[in-house]
């Protein structure tokens, strides 16, 4: 990097060139006696250190190095660290500079958070990264570490929190709400479901702030974490086959299939440290085919409630393709990485969150209007 790139970006993300060492845990006396005995990756080319391979595991230990040729004159730098899974040492030259968990097998502990490191250096550096897992399904460094002015780097930090904030806000005034009205109305259905569509969605969204903030363990947070967020799709077929007057037996065949996923996801996160990567691929695609079911029948309800002439049922067809269109772009851009905002099906969750909400609160509002008339009269 010289002064010239530098000044024209500040911030930079480190995805190629870095030095894969299978199986070892490394410190910076011991990596200067491996040799050619690497391999180079890709940050986000693999998501685990079975490396696209079945045949091996994804829990174990590895070691990331990556050389740094900077400008001569000493400067500071930052380096933001995303979640690492879900052990590590983190060494700059040969100082140890960041420390989550404990990666070797006699202490194993696992911990993970976002946290930035800054430093003073010049020309060579050396980056070292010795992560252990033997907790999560991911394994390893899936996300590439930010590289940049410190001012920079706590800006976009600050920036993509903040959005965080604001969203799990809303879901928890909207819950609060929704909670009050439980407690006041007669016909309490559609608004309980609501409340916990609600808190479902918070529970989603939060985890930038929580990881940016606090230091944790793998359990139970991150299989919570990954069940909240099939809870907001099963959450959201309840409402939905409330407000389109779905079929009896098709509601409740729906709501059976998305509950058991939402269940499944729950177990399969919790007893993660015992997986193999068939169970794994086998998990990935029920979940793919759940996504695509899902949306594909939402679409279907949604326009028959709009034949059938429902009120307000076009709001909940739109949402129903964008939340569709979420899930092909994810697949046609698996690289994509946000750096504000969310992930595809973050944002196609949220369309079906604000629509089923506003349909709901649009019936609550004429229910209140007609019982003001009624009385009048």
């Amino acid at each position: 990097v010289s002064e010239t790139d530098w000044n024209e970006t500040s911030v930079r993300y480190i995805i190629h060139g870095w030095k894969y060492f299978e199986d070892r845990l490394l410190t910076p006396e011991t990596l200067k006696q491996q040799g050619d005995d690497y391999r180079y990756i890709s940050i986000g080319e693999y998501a685990s250190f079975a490396s696209g391979d079945f045949r091996r595991s994804h829990h174990g230990s590895a070691s990331y190095a990556l050389t740094l040729s900077l400008p001569e004159k000493i400067h500071t730098y930052s380096i933001e660290l995303p979640e690492i899974y879900s052990a590590f040492r983190f060494y700059i030259n040969d100082s140890l500079k960041l420390q989550m968990g404990d990666p070797y097998a006699e202490n194993y502990r696992d911990q993970t958070q976002c946290r930035m490191i800054t430093f003073e250096a010049s020309g060579k550096t050396e980056l070292l990264l010795s992560v252990s897992n033997q907790s999560w399904i991911y394994s390893g460094l899936v996300y590439p570490p930010a590289f940049g002015e410190p001012l920079s780097l706590n800006t976009t930090r600050g920036v993509r929190i903040g959005l965080r904030i604001i969203i799990v806000t809303m879901a928890l005034m909207l819950a609060v709400f929704s909670l009050y009205l439980f407690i006041r109305a007669r016909r309490k259905g559609n608004i309980l479901v609501f409340f916990l569509l609600c808190l479902a969605t918070a529970a989603s969204v939060s985890y930038p702030v929580v990881h940016g903030i606090l230091a944790l363990p793998v359990q139970p947070w991150y299989s919570i974490e990954l069940a909240s967020g099939y809870a907001v799709t099963l959450l959201v077929i309840v409402l939905h086959n409330r407000i389109c007057f779905t079929g009896r037996h098709i509601s409740t065949i729906s709501m059976i299939s998305a509950a058991a996923v939402c269940a499944v996801s729950l177990i399969y996160g919790l007893f993660a440290s015992m997986l193999s990567m068939p169970v794994m691929l086998t998990f990935s695609n029920m979940v793919f085919g759940f996504k695509i079911s899902a949306s594909v029948y939402l679409i279907f309800t949604a326009a028959s409630a709009v034949r059938k002439n429902v009120e307000k049922a076009d709001i909940l067809l739109y949402a129903d393709i964008l939340y569709a269109c979420s899930l092909l772009w994810d697949r046609l851009l698996p690289q994509y990485e946000p750096v504000f905002g969310g992930w595809f099906q973050e944002w196609g969750s949220m369309s079906l969150v604000i629509a089923t909400g506003t349909v709901m609160w649009y019936e609550i509002a004429m229910g209140y209007r007609n019982s003001l008339v009624y009385a009048e009269e």
